[in-house]
């Protein structure tokens, strides 16, 4: 948990993640507390998060002009969706977007990046096993 309060103080704030479930807990209590949030309004210049938990980021917890890298994905039940859920981030997309400089959305954000990265990263392997 100290490193994830150090974390949450630093120019570059990574939420969560699957190895981190149990911590993140503490980690959300952490950010919603008021000295927390004025930490980050003033410091923090880009988030990244994969917390797993829709609305964990809210536009009164960041700085002007920051970059949000939203790698979450959320189902939440919406009943005027046509399948009756849609997908969102860790962001509170609608606040954070207003102030903001840069943000992913959710879908379509680092979906198609981590796709590319993921068949560079086969054809890497598979060269590699074929030269031996």
């Amino acid at each position: 948990m100290t490193a994830l309060k150090r974390c949450a103080t630093e120019i570059l704030c990574i939420f969560g993640g699957t190895g981190l479930q149990p911590c993140l807990h503490n980690l959300i209590q952490l950010l919603q507390s008021a000295s927390a949030r004025q930490l980050q309004k003033h410091r923090c210049q880009f988030f990244v998060l994969a917390a797993g938990h829709p609305h964990t980021l809210t536009g009164d917890m960041i700085k002007p002009g920051c970059v949000v890298i939203d790698v979450g994905t959320n189902r939440v039940e919406d009943a005027q969706a046509e399948k009756g859920y849609r997908w969102v981030g860790d962001a509170d997309f609608d606040s954070v977007k207003e102030i903001a400089g840069m943000i992913t959305p959710v879908p379509g954000g680092v979906g198609p990046m981590t796709i590319a990265m993921l068949l560079k990263n086969t054809v890497r392997a598979a060269k590699l096993l074929h030269q031996k």
